[in-house]
């Protein structure tokens, strides 16, 4: 929300430094992320008003003219100009006038250079000065022209005075509908810096006709009939208001310069007096209008309804948008001509040749509006402000003083008739707050007559009750937000201010403090991989069909009934709840690959399963793990490591399984989905299936766009793991020597090493504490379907120094069993 410290002072008088008043906003919740200085780097003795003398034809240039112009004191400069609206014969424009010397910020630098304007002779014609368009001064994008400036604005003034300004830009949080406006913002500051809030003045919405305004209801307050208009409103839980007036001989033409200027600085673009006065009254009041040509309203006739199935538009911007019944309309009798508080039909739009036009004004539920702007993309300034709740009791006065610009502007006629449909009425709200309360709230004391003085500053009325100390506060309609005592505590907080709270301490004993032991589990994880070089990333909760397919190497749809299935999501790419978590970690990991190629990610999340005749669905806790890349960095002395891959990968989770205590663990050869065949296998904790790892398949990862080069990820069962961890005990470290004797033996290809572990640890217990691989070998001398493993053994005793009969004892014992366990024999 931008607002212009010029037009905010019509409101309220401005008597603190611009910074000043922004720290005071931001202090009070409503954050001015920026302060825009326009106009500041025009010069004010080089940038100015002038005014055409004469525009006489470029005797060298069809295209150019030569236009001298007056700019004070008898000076006169004479300019060469190829804008269009600068005309052979025009005289007594007033235009914006740059002399030699005068610095612009160059619009095809970006803004990040200045230029410097020089005299120049263009086609033979001396040319001492340029005429600016809206562009070279930095206003807008507009270069269709030169500024056309009101005639009233004095000669030789420094456009810095007449156009320059102050802005404000406020980043609201969504409760901070009613600030969307320049009085709401006005409001704000009046209370905050003990100033009047002043008000529009009575010309600005009294009518001079006999009689003045006339709102129209009929008996049945749905519905409104004027002599121009008939409104019905069929859906009154999703409009409780809906007022209209007719305004004709309407002649469509710009709007004054300062309205533009005013516009501009709020960052809309005029268009035309009608379109102008609406969005400067919505901007203005915070109440969106919207104008139709009255000509194109079939059988006179305004219906607000939902759309019907298979029914269309097409809006302003000439889409053709299908509607649903969750979409309302504003229709005649022949179809629909807007979206309810959204955008308006092309069919009933006010162009150059509209004469009469019917101006609206309405209050739209607000959850509605949002729904339609999310299901359309279309959003705009009127759903941002219906989206977040309008004060019903805008929508007269808004009509009102948009109907006074608009017969000012272009001498129209506006009938006194309002058609105002009001079937919903605001019901008074009226909240008791005691000083107690908000002691107990703020923990310091209010008087009651300090807390109603900053009530009434907001337009609260208050009146002290019976009870000593309390106030039964009358809430004003514009306060959408505020429903319990709470929140006019809040206001009290705000209004006094944050930092002159003081600090307290609770008088109370402190609860007990209890531990969690499965988020310090997930805590210890966190710890271990971030040691192990990962990084931690967090993913969507959601996610699509296309998505999951990409798991499957032959990228086949997913079957969408084992998935939870979202009633109204939030967008197209997530309308399931993830089973796994490796689809969003890879598509992370395809848009960190423009940036870095090492790779190595992890994330802890939940994954949704449906259960059969349940509600809810089953929620697993999973770790999901994913690596590629080289192994380390490398460094300028030599050449990168190898990448990582699968052993890379089993690496690290061994290392998590040892510091988190769960042991046993294996890796048992599996075939699963999304991995490369004979590079894959499952992860089992106790004898049970924990997870799973491996390689990618090549179409996985085509699927995915990922690099060409190993990715390995694991999806593990955190439940499982919580589960079957053991407790740990610290054993005191041997001060004898070891022993370390190599062992080499040949088996079949099909046992797995962490069998031979097993029994290698148990033939040696309790004197082997290591079995350490260091070589496989087939090929020469090894027998088809056989292997050769090679493996370190570390002895050591606890008590003594090992005698060379132990080991020759232990090692003995240790073949005798690989030969009756495995069926292994020692290589030759």
């Amino acid at each position: 929300m931008r607002v212009p410290l010029s037009w905010l002072r019509d409101f309220v008088s401005v008597e603190v430094a611009p910074e000043s008043l922004a720290e005071t906003l931001t202090m009070a919740g409503l954050e001015v992320s920026k302060i825009d200085l326009v106009g500041r780097d025009w010069d004010r003795e080089l940038i100015l008003v002038g005014e055409i003398v004469e525009v006489r034809p470029h005797p060298e240039a069809d295209r150019l003219t030569v236009a001298r112009v007056a700019y004070g004191s008898g000076r006169v400069a004479e300019t060469v100009s190829g804008a269009p609206n600068v005309r052979v014969g025009d005289r007594g424009q007033k235009v914006v006038l740059a002399l030699p010397g005068a610095s612009f910020l160059d619009p095809e630098s970006g803004g990040q250079r200045r230029i410097i304007l020089k005299p120049a002779e263009i086609r033979g014609v001396r040319s001492e000065g340029m005429l600016c368009s809206e562009r070279e001064l930095g206003i807008s994008e507009d270069h269709s022209g030169v500024m056309i400036l009101d005639p009233e604005v004095p000669v030789g003034t420094p456009l810095q005075d007449y156009l320059g300004d102050t802005v404000l830009d406020l980043d609201l949080t969504p409760n901070l509908g009613r600030c969307f406006s320049i009085i709401g913002v006005a409001r704000e500051v009046a209370a905050l810096t003990g100033q009047a809030l002043k008000r529009l003045p009575p010309d600005a919405l009294a009518l001079s006709s006999e009689g003045g305004w006339r709102c129209l209801t009929d008996e049945n307050p749905r519905k409104a009939t004027t002599s121009y208009v008939s409104v019905e409103i069929l859906e009154p839980e999703l409009c409780s208001r809906y007022s209209a007036c007719l305004i004709e001989g309407v002649r469509i033409g710009p709007s004054p310069m300062w309205m533009q200027n005013r516009l501009r600085l709020a960052g809309m673009r005029p268009i035309n007096n009608v379109v102008d006065v609406t969005n400067y009254c919505m901007w203005e009041l915070g109440q969106p209008l919207h104008a139709f040509d009255y000509e194109k309203i079939r059988g006179k006739r305004v219906l607000v309804r939902r759309a019907q199935p298979g029914e269309e538009i097409v809006t302003l911007d000439g889409v053709l948008r299908g509607l649903t019944d969750q979409n309302l309309l504003i229709a005649d009798e022949g179809g629909p001509i807007a979206i309810a508080g959204v955008m308006g039909g092309l069919d009933s739009e006010v162009g150059e040749g509209t004469r009469s036009i019917l101006l609206e004004a309405a209050n739209f539920e607000l959850t509605s509006i949002r729904r339609t702007v999310q299901a359309l993309k279309l959003p705009s300034e009127a759903s941002l402000r219906f989206g977040k709740g309008i004060d019903p009791e805008l929508t007269v006065p808004t009509l009102q003083r948009a109907s006074l610009l608009v017969k000012g502007f272009s001498g129209a006629a506006v009938s006194p008739e309002i058609a105002d449909a009001y079937p919903v009425r605001v019901e008074e709200r009226v909240i008791h707050l005691s000083t107690g309360e908000i002691r107990r709230i703020l923990g310091m004391d209010f008087p009651v007559e300090r807390v109603s003085a900053i009530l009434e500053s907001l337009e609260f009325q208050c009146v002290k009750t019976e009870e000593p100390g309390t106030l039964a506060v009358t809430v004003p309609t514009h306060r959408l937000d505020v429903s319990i005592a709470v929140d006019l505590i809040e206001e009290v907080a705000r209004i006094h201010g944050y930092d002159k709270i003081p600090a307290t301490l609770m008088q109370d004993v402190l609860p007990p403090q209890r531990s969690s032991p499965y988020l310090d589990f997930e805590e210890q994880i966190r710890d271990v991989l971030a040691g192990c070089g990962l990084m931690e990333v967090i993913t969507y909760t959601m996610t699509n069909g296309e998505s999951v397919s990409k798991l499957d190497p032959g990228k086949r749809e997913p079957d969408l009934s084992e998935f939870i299935r979202l009633v109204n999501p939030v967008s197209l790419d997530k309308t399931v709840m993830r089973r796994s978590l490796l689809a969003g970690m890879l598509e992370t990991v395809c848009f960190n690959s423009r940036f870095s190629n090492q790779l190595m990610f992890f994330e802890i999340g939940r994954v949704y399963r449906p259960l059969p005749d349940q509600e809810l669905p089953e929620e697993e806790h999973r770790l999901g793990i994913v690596v590629s890349g080289p192994a380390d960095k490398g460094w300028w002395g030599g050449p990168e490591s190898g990448m990582v891959g699968f052993f890379h990968l089993k690496g690290i989770l061994d290392v998590l399984f040892g510091r988190l205590g769960v042991v046993p663990c294996e890796y048992v050869p599996a075939t699963y989905g999304p991995f490369h065949p004979g590079k894959s296998a499952v992860v089992r904790a106790g004898g049970e299936d924990a997870g799973y790892l491996g390689e990618l398949h090549p179409d996985v990862q085509r699927n995915f766009e990922l690099p060409d080069q190993p990715v390995a990820a694991a999806e593990l069962n955190l439940d499982l793991l919580f589960g079957r961890r053991r407790e740990r005990r610290y054993r005191p470290i041997s001060p004898f020597p070891a022993a370390r004797e190599d062992l080499a033996v040949v088996l079949k290809e099909e046992i797995p090493f962490h069998e031979i572990v097993s029994v290698v640890m148990e033939a040696g217990s309790p004197l082997v504490k290591e079995v350490e691989l260091f070589d496989v070998w087939r090929g020469a001398k090894i027998p088809e379907g056989e292997k050769s493993i090679a493996f370190s053994l570390v002895y050591q005793a606890d008590d003594h120094v090992l005698r060379a009969e132990e080991i020759k004892e232990t090692r003995e014992n240790i073949i005798d069993r690989l030969s009756n366990a495995l069926g292994a024999r020692l290589r030759e």
